[in-house]
């Protein structure tokens, strides 16, 4: 679990717009790809706690989300990529005489990486990953009313 703490900048329905100043321990993870010298993060969390704009709240990744999302996103590309690279290379040639083509292998790899990130913003878009993926704030620290 990565915990950080920031300020709910503004609350749509369930959801929290929540500004984090990002901790050492944030900076060296490099788990969501954010530039290390950012000092600062938008992310968008839900608003589990029933926070309201102006509260200093307490956000709550899963790490484990985190890793498996960065292989849904990356990994799942790149073998398409190989497979569809290994299709082209080899199996146009099948039935047909002649070299191999480098420019078939690499144009049927972008096809499939291509196929690849369709299925996952089609998949995405249908709430098959569901909510474990999310930022989640977990607790109000000060109440904005409070001050």
């Amino acid at each position: 679990m990565m915990i950080e703490q920031g300020i709910v900048k503004k609350t749509i329905e369930d959801k929290a717009l929540v500004e984090i100043v990002r901790s050492s321990a944030c900076k060296k993870c490099g788990a969501c790809q954010i530039d290390p010298e950012e000092k600062v993060v938008i992310a968008h969390a839900t608003n589990s706690a029933g926070a309201k704009t102006g509260d200093t709240v307490e956000v709550e990744l899963n790490f484990e989300a985190v890793m498996s999302a960065s292989l849904i996103v990356y990994i799942i590309p790149l073998v398409a990529f190989f497979l569809g690279s290994l299709i082209g290379f080899y199996g146009i040639r099948i039935g047909a005489q002649g070299p191999e083509n480098p420019i078939i292998a690499l144009l049927t790899g972008l096809v499939f990486i291509a196929i690849a990130y369709l299925i996952i913003k089609v998949l995405d878009k249908k709430g098959r990953f569901g909510r474990k993926y999310n930022m989640k704030v977990v607790r109000i620290i000060n109440s904005d009313e409070e001050q």
